[in-house]
């Protein structure tokens, strides 16, 4: 008989946490666990880009994938996104660059 690990490291659960079970011969360890609502844009239409607002933002842990799922560099912000999808502000301030003479 195999006896093993699972660690599940970032989760986002949108309500209650889903009991998370195995056999009798492998334990399962989950480590940051949130639970709020991701805010995705438009789920019902299959868009599960999340929001500025999501709890999934800057939430993740450093896994080495430095695209997401739309090839958009990851991490962009204070840390790694959760999820295949990493929010990206396109909407950056820039200050203009200008010289005194």
């Amino acid at each position: 008989m195999n006896s093993g690990k699972v660690i599940v490291n970032g989760v986002l659960w949108f309500a209650d946490p889903v009991k998370v079970s195995a056999s009798d011969d492998a334990t399962v360890v989950l480590m940051n666990e949130l639970t709020h609502d991701p805010l995705f844009l438009n789920p019902d239409y299959g868009d599960y880009h999340i929001g500025e607002a999501s709890a999934a933002r800057d939430a993740g842990v450093p896994s080495g994938v430095t695209i997401d799922i739309d090839g958009d560099p990851r991490p962009d912000g204070l840390g790694w996104d959760l999820g295949a999808d990493e929010f990206c502000n396109l909407l950056k301030t820039f200050l203009p660059l200008g010289l005194k003479n």
